[in-house]
């Protein structure tokens, strides 16, 4: 008996790279997980369309521009212009990453240079290293890449103010967004719950369209609180917009997504369809890289630009390998960390 492990709404993907195929599931990686989808072609029942290597033109890449990096993702692959796709600036590039030039990557950690002329042979190189675990063609082989707002604790605390969060809001979303006035109440929710307040505004500018949503407008929710994708008229409604703003931080994050006792621990932090809050919290595979797009805003818009960034990188960032337990000072164990994504998976 298999359970499944996380959710995705294939409206949100064009292109993925298939590793196994039976008649009846095919293994994929979505945004860094690898797991089986439904793939029974006869029933009439399947969820993806097959395309030769050879076939594919415009494929999902990373690129930078102006020190910034990139997420295309494409609506098209086999359109042999990139258009109707969606770009996404999710951060600081790293250094070894070249202005200009593609990279794919499906897992946002490692990045395999191409160009037109060499897209088959590269899709061929990087699926060939998925389906056995290798990273060696990567041009960041030895040095795994971890976008910094997409990795960052939700238990860090944030350095901007009430004020200086309220001064981006008011000059980047429209008069009538529920959105305005809101810093008070993140900062608030920062202080009781320990919820890092510009992580939650990327959250919540992503969920309700910078406040302007029909949820947020009709129901004060900005976080698409309750809002099933199957039913998302179910999504809550709240006396004020800072009421959302306290719920999520305090029965979302604090005592849910964020604690290791809760079964959708999967880290702290908003990350994608492999570690973090965007396994169980959205359907959308790149929901964590598009709440990162957005503190990742903020912090570049305070600071004055990408060059100074008084935020990002300034908490190191560590990722477990191994599993291991984490101790207090007395060295009694608080909970146990584990590589293995088995305990929903299988």
């Amino acid at each position: 008996l298999t359970k499944a492990f996380t959710y995705t709404n294939v409206g949100y993907m064009e292109d993925v790279p298939v590793l196994e195929m039976t008649d009846k599931a095919a293994k994929i990686m979505v945004n860094g997980y690898i797991g089986w989808i439904a793939n029974d072609i006869s029933s009439g029942t399947y969820n993806m369309k097959l395309i030769p290597r050879n076939q594919v033109y415009n494929p999902s890449y990373y690129t930078v521009k102006n020190g910034d990096l990139i997420h295309y993702i494409s609506a098209n692959m086999e359109s042999t212009s990139s258009v109707g796709g969606t770009s996404l600036v999710i951060g600081k590039a790293p250094s070894y990453l070249k202005e200009g030039v593609k990279y794919l990557s499906y897992d946002g950690n490692y990045f395999y240079e191409y160009t037109n002329s060499n897209l088959e042979s590269k899709l061929n190189s990087l699926i060939g290293e998925y389906r056995t675990g290798s990273r060696m063609g990567a041009v960041n082989k030895s040095s795994t890449f971890y976008n910094y707002y997409q990795y960052l604790s939700f238990r860090s605390k944030t350095s901007y103010t009430a004020a200086e969060l309220d001064r981006f809001i008011n000059n980047n979303t429209v008069s009538t967004s529920k959105l305005r006035g809101l810093g008070a109440s993140l900062k608030d929710a920062e202080n009781k719950y320990g919820v890092n307040a510009l992580i939650m505004l990327g959250v919540a500018m992503n969920e309700s369209a910078l406040g302007t949503s029909y949820y947020a407008m009709t129901r004060n929710n900005l976080f698409g609180i309750a809002a099933f994708d199957s039913d998302p008229n179910q999504a809550t409604t709240f006396k004020t917009p800072g009421d959302s703003v306290l719920e999520f931080a305090k029965n979302y994050i604090s005592a849910g997504y964020a604690d290791p006792a809760d079964w959708r621990y999967y880290g702290g932090f908003v990350g994608n369809k492999y570690r973090g809050v965007n396994i169980k919290y959205a359907s959308d595979p790149y929901w964590g890289e598009k709440a990162a797009q957005h503190a990742y805003s903020i912090d570049k818009y305070l600071s004055g630009g990408n060059t100074n960034l008084k935020e990002a990188n300034s908490k190191f960032i560590g990722m477990v390998k191994g599993n291991s337990v984490v101790i207090d000072g007395s060295g009694r164990e608080l909970y146990k960390i584990s590589t293995s994504l088995n305990d929903y998976a299988s």
